[in-house]
């Protein structure tokens, strides 16, 4: 794809929560390129990299790929096997 290549950090857990979350959420990671694209944040064309997990010894990284005229996200990635 020929977007607009971003690198973004990973969504910060909510303070004083425990790690209730997933090192590297693809679910996660959808809503947040259309949440990103909803707002004008990133052009319609656009690849996000979003890492994740690190923090708890799981690193992770996912791509966002965002298209013109097509509302669907798409979301590809590696992470850290558990287990």
């Amino acid at each position: 794809m020929a977007g607009v290549r971003h690198r973004l950090p990973r969504p910060r857990p909510v303070p004083g929560r425990r790690r209730g979350r997933g090192p590297a959420t693809g679910a996660a990671a959808a809503a947040f390129g259309a949440y990103a694209r909803e707002l004008g944040l990133v052009p319609d064309d656009a690849v996000l990299t979003l890492h994740q997990g690190a923090d708890m010894g799981r690193p992770g990284t996912l791509t966002v790929e965002l298209t013109p005229g097509d509302a669907r996200v798409r979301v590809s990635g590696t992470g850290t096997r558990i287990g």
